[in-house]
């Protein structure tokens, strides 16, 4: 494609913001940014005002828009009104649940009616709009009135979307059920997390970096804390069955304070880890749990892979594609996620090497630079 013939597609969040998370630690939008390069397209990163604000966004010029996820949006729609800046306020914390409730339901018609007319003004412009569609709800939205609005911007932009793009095709069922509806659509696949958390190293180099030589297992959970995912019941779990060689280390931002029962042979790595400690617990880990509920899109689980780890998960959504053959499936009943840690900590050598070889498989099927071609088959379609 000649550079006079290039298109323009602008992509929200802006896939070359300058934070440590987005150059450092989790650099995603930046890697499939340069995917589209290779494929032809020239790339705008869109801010929030530049997405929310018509005339701004009709100056872009744009051919395309890319929305990743919409929670700063819906924080946008909402600050528009005194009430919804008292409720995504810090200062919220103060407020009494009760009071917020009352706050919330007068808020939300107010702010649905500002997402109906964004919509409806993006959706008469001459721009094509496409949903990558990471979670189909917002786990990180727990304040009143913050999810309800979350849920209808999420399904408002599916509304005026030419397509959307998955992370796996296993997802796609799960996001035609949500919305009960179907549209045009491509699977683009994360890419190795290895390639920015660091090339893998043996077990043995890892547990030594951690000073957890003399293990016999090790199980890890990592991970943000969220509402749909913590690490209490594993905890539990992991002390019913384990040894005292055994080790579960739990990994990731606010993980420690749903660590109740203290051990020596449990390991805490309470908030941002760094690239190098966090490909040194995957590298030392035999298994790594995402026991995460209704939860579509792990990069946990993407990053096991990347190592050649095999995971402990629940059936639902990404991950049943993104582990396959190389996952202990967590059965949905009380005591479910204790008997996949006891197969995980019994299994013999010989299935477990066959699990370790298809994660390599299922990394090595997934590659950055898919993401280009995958756009433009869905922007033709």
């Amino acid at each position: 494609m000649a550079e006079s013939e290039k298109k323009i597609v602008g992509i929200f969040p802006n896939p070359y913001a300058k934070d440590e998370w987005n150059t450092v630690m989790h650099p995603v939008l930046s890697y499939w940014a340069n995917s589209l390069v290779q494929a032809g397209w020239q790339i705008v990163g869109l801010e929030t005002d530049d997405l929310t604000e018509i005339e701004l966004l009709k100056q872009k010029k744009l051919d395309a828009i890319i929305i990743h996820w919409t929670e700063t949006l819906t924080v946008i729609f909402m600050n528009r009104f005194l009430l919804g800046r008292i409720l995504t306020s810090r200062l919220s914390r103060l407020v009494p649940n009760f009071v917020k409730n009352r706050v919330s339901i007068m808020l939300i018609p107010k702010v649905v009616k500002e997402i109906d007319d964004w919509a409806k003004a993006v959706s008469v412009l001459n721009i094509k709009i496409f949903f990558q569609i990471h979670e189909l709800v917002s786990h990180g939205f727990v304040k009143p009135g913050l999810a309800e609005c979350d849920k209808y911007l999420k399904k408002k932009i599916f509304d005026i979307c030419s397509g959307f793009i998955s992370l796996e095709e296993s997802s796609v069922k799960y996001i035609f059920n949500y919305y009960k509806t179907k549209k045009p659509y491509v699977v683009a696949y994360l890419g190795d997390y290895a390639d920015f958390h660091g090339e893998k190293i043996g077990k043995k180099e890892a547990r030594e970096n951690l000073g957890l030589k003399d293990c016999n297992n090790i199980i890890s959970y990592i991970g943000t804390v969220r509402k749909n995912r913590n690490p209490s019941e594993t905890v539990d779990s992991f002390l019913k069955i384990a040894d005292r060689n055994d080790v579960l280390i739990v990994a990731g931002l606010g993980t420690g304070k749903y660590v109740k029962n203290k051990r020596e042979n449990i390991i805490i790595y309470d908030g941002l880890i760094p690239n190098k400690q966090f490909r040194d617990i995957f590298c030392a880990s035999d298994f790594i749990i995402n026991d995460g509920r209704k939860y579509m899109t792990s990069a946990i689980v993407r990053t096991a892979m990347s190592y050649g780890v095999p995971v402990i998960v629940r059936h639902y959504g990404a991950s049943i594609d993104m582990a396959k053959d190389a996952s202990i499936i967590i059965e949905e009943n009380d005591d479910g996620l204790t008997k996949a840690i006891q197969q995980a900590i019994t299994i013999n050598s010989e299935e477990y090497d066959k699990m370790r070889r298809e994660a390599e498989s299922r990394n090595a099927e997934r590659i950055w630079g898919q993401y280009g071609k995958a756009f433009n088959e869905l922007y033709i379609s």
